[in-house]
């Protein structure tokens, strides 16, 4: 599947997932913020009963418009960016990777914060208009505080949210893949019962680490309803300690925990949700490619369909085109492993190279070594020979090129390489860039949030729009933004933790039962859910107040600084309630992030698993309807054939996928005849040499596929090859230094050198055929 289409998906499953987030629990939330905010309020039934009997049921929904706004990018934005963290690093999601699922989730938990920040900063002050209900729009209110404070506003307790946000969605994902992971190693498959499962635990167990910090966090947005002048929580942590402290000043530990029953609820029910949704929606999405692919192969006769065994091969655009053999782009399956495939053709002519070609390649295969690209699979099929092998994004000649044209240098490059593989080791990481990057998403849609659900006794806002025109119209743009140093502040390790304890939990399971049912999702979900709101809840608790001072003038408002507010707002907290007051109302959010992420997790894998249905569906539609000889799927993989990666006289490279473990790999594609039979027997046995091979230097050989006269050979995918690297490193005047030139000609030896102990001789040593995944890894074709 290629990036735009990966990226529609996670896109179109998260916006989905944060659409039945938000509808499934925001009642919750509001209790949760009202026990947060209102000291008297120390009991779910009462604080409901009390809405209920003053407010009426429509109160619940107080501020609900907010984050239904900000639900599309928020949600979209945190498993887009989990998605993109997952791909990049080629996380291996058949196998637990608690430290991958926790910094993925804190990377999209830091990203989703800044959008969270301003989203829950507005929620916020509408559903605190308890008694009148002045704010009816949430844009008047975003322009109300812009044009009071400024586009800062939006951003009042955006470091609370992160400090909410990274611990929240790390444990979110972990608690949500590790229970998606033991279910599915149970059962052998999950439904969306298992993905209901794997919300409310990630609900729980992300609520459970990061309630303190949305205590935090709400009160520190809830100070935007103060005047600049009586805010407290401000400072370069944006009045996080002060918040923190002047809750554990008033009510202790035990502070910071106020309104958890109604938040571990309210994430329970939203997590289990959004999860649903998400992993349904992608269901849908898949289904929906896979019948558009079936239709438009069926139309037009198509001969071959892009199913090779696990494979689905996309051939609209083959990676690369030879003579004998073309590759495409292909997926794996039952891994969703992006991947390629190599095609060739097998002929009477070229059966014994095929052979040959097929022997090497198991050899390849076989062989463990990070300089030979990978073989997945060989498969032979309808005179097709499919090999199907890891996909690399360029070859050393293409990455030359490009890093020339952009007058980079080869240091600097090496420098950020050696730099990535470091912060593989730190594999939070991920999830907390995603909390800090939504954090900005976040903040304004809790801003208003916590607007609308502190209306108690009179509903002034009613509109979410007019709410956002109101605070924008009085402070300017930067008051939808307030709070978004605290949202940061909690999102971070809201995610790091979300992430770490989905993805651990879903591969725990998966581990156990060798697949994953929407209940194994929920199980996950609530795991993460409480894990993140565990580690973020007291920045969630600083942020909430410093949102909340939105609705006081800038005069009056205590939390401001360059760290918006949280460290004055964490030593108010503590002052006020010493450490319990950071986590109080834990118990309503820790049920309500339970709840929620589950939710959120069901949504986000649902609609993954309906987008690469869509997917499948719509290549298969395409195919048919314009006659193309070879549909997508080739038995684990997908081919790209939308276009040829590189075009030869006998063989096409397309790019393709491994549906199974989502490796991007490429596919050569071989036409087999009668003439050519004998030459592509030897070249099979070559492969299959190949394919037991472990050599870092040479390419690795994933599978080989026959299929209608096709020989399919499934491969690792690189960027460019040697010659394209040089070209470009020659366009910006640069030139390898000595040591690049010994190191490039160590790695050729060493793959060459493999493959004489293994008698074979590479006929085409050339530029063109040393392909590199970086400058310092390159590989033999």
């Amino acid at each position: 599947m290629d990036q735009w289409n990966e990226f529609l998906q996670d896109t179109f499953a998260g916006s989905i997932g944060g659409i039945t987030f938000v509808l499934s629990a925001h009642p919750f939330d509001t209790i949760k913020v009202r026990m947060q905010m209102v000291s008297e309020n120390k009991s779910i039934l009462k604080t409901a009963y009390k809405i209920f009997k003053y407010e009426g049921p429509f109160a619940f929904y107080k501020g609900v418009i907010s984050p239904l706004l900000f639900s599309f990018p928020v949600s979209a934005t945190l498993f887009a960016c989990y998605e993109q963290y997952m791909r990049y690093f080629q996380v291996d999601r058949d196998s637990y990777q608690i430290m991958h699922w926790g910094v993925g989730g804190a990377y999209a938990g830091f990203i989703q914060s800044f959008a969270t920040s301003p989203s829950e900063l507005f929620k916020i002050v509408f559903q605190m208009q308890i008694q009148e209900r002045k704010r009816k729009s949430v844009l008047r209110c975003i322009f109300e505080f812009v044009n009071k404070e400024g586009i800062a506003a939006v951003f009042k307790g955006v470091n609370s949210t992160i400090f909410r946000d990274i611990p929240q969605y790390a444990t979110f994902f972990i608690a949500f893949e590790s229970t998606k992971q033991y279910i599915q190693s149970q059962k052998g498959y999950l439904n969306i019962f298992d993905q209901f499962i794997a919300g409310i635990t990630a609900g729980l167990v992300c609520v459970s680490f990061s309630y303190p910090q949305d205590m935090v966090k709400t009160k520190i947005q809830y100070e935007i309803l103060e005047s600049k002048q009586n805010r407290k929580y401000v400072g370069i942590d944006g009045g996080i300690l002060k918040c923190i402290k002047e809750i554990y000043k008033d009510a202790g530990f035990k502070g910071f925990w106020q309104g958890f029953n109604s938040c571990a609820i309210y994430y329970m029910v939203a997590c289990s949700a959004q999860l649903i949704g998400y992993e349904q929606s992608r269901i849908f999405w898949n289904t929906y490619i896979a019948i558009q692919t079936i239709i438009y192969f069926s139309v037009n006769q198509y001969p071959n369909l892009p199913f090779i065994g696990d494979y689905f091969v996309y051939y609209s655009k083959p990676q690369e085109e030879g003579c004998y053999a073309k590759i495409y782009k292909a997926e794996q399956m039952s891994t969703k492993l992006s991947i390629c495939v190599k095609i060739l053709q097998i002929t009477v002519e070229n059966q014994n190279l095929i052979d040959k070609e097929i022997q090497i390649l198991n050899k390849l295969k076989a062989m463990n070594n990070p300089h030979l690209i990978k073989i997945y699979d060989i498969l032979n099929q309808n005179s097709l020979l499919f090999i199907f092998m890891e996909l690399c994004k360029q070859n050393l000649g293409e990455y030359i090129a490009n890093i020339k044209q952009k007058n980079q240098l080869l240091s600097l490059i090496q420098i950020i390489d050696i730099a990535k593989q470091i912060v593989d080791g730190y594999r939070g990481v991920g999830g907390a860039y995603a909390g800090f990057i939504q954090s900005f998403a976040t903040s304004p849609s809790e801003l208003f949030k916590i607007v609308f659900q502190m209306q108690i006794q009179e509903r002034k806002r009613k509109s979410v729009l007019r709410c956002i025109f109101e605070f924008v119209n009085k402070e300017g743009i930067a008051a939808v933004f307030k709070g978004v140093n605290s949202t940061i502040f909690r999102d971070i390790p809201q995610y790091a933790t979300f992430f770490i304890a989905f993805e651990s939990t879903k591969q725990y399971i998966q581990s156990q039962k060798g697949y994953l049912n929407i209940f194994d999702q929920f199980i996950a979900g609530i795991t993460a859910g409480l894990v993140c709101v565990s580690f973020s809840y007291p920045q969630d608790m600083v942020k909430t107040k410093i949102q909340y001072e939105i609705l006081e003038s800038k005069q009056n408002r205590k939390y401001v600084g360059i760290d918006g507010g949280i460290l004055k707002c964490i030593k108010e907290i503590y002052k006020d309630a010493g450490f319990k007051g950071f986590w109080q109302g834990f118990n309503s959010c820790a049920i309500y992030y339970m709840v929620a992420c589950s939710a959120q997790l069901i949504g986000y894998e649902q609609s993954r698993i309906f987008w690469n249905t869509y997917i499948a569906i719509q290549t298969i539609i395409y195919f048919s309807v314009n006659q193309y000889p070879n549909l997508p799927f080739i038995g684990d993989y997908f081919v790209y054939y939308s276009k040829p990666q590189e075009e030869g006289c006998y063989a096409k490279i397309y790019k393709a996928e491994q549906m199974s473990t989502k490796l991007s790999i490429c596919v050569k594609i071989l036409q087999i005849t009668v003439e050519n039979q004998n030459l592509i027997d030897k070249e099979i046995q070559i492969l299959n040499k190949l394919k037991a091979m472990n050599n870092p230097h040479l390419i690795k050989i994933y599978d080989i596929l026959n299929q209608n006269s096709l020989l399919f050979i499934f491969m690792e995918l690189c960027k460019q090859n040697l010659g394209e690297y040089i070209a470009n490193i020659k366009q910006k005047n640069q030139l390898l230094s000595l040591i690049q030139i010994i190191d490039i000609a160590k790695q050729i030896v060493d793959g060459y050198r493999t493959l004489y102990f293994n008698h074979i001789i590479h006929r085409d040593l050339k530029q063109k055929n040393i392909l590199l995944l970086s400058i310092s890894h390159l590989k033999l074709q």
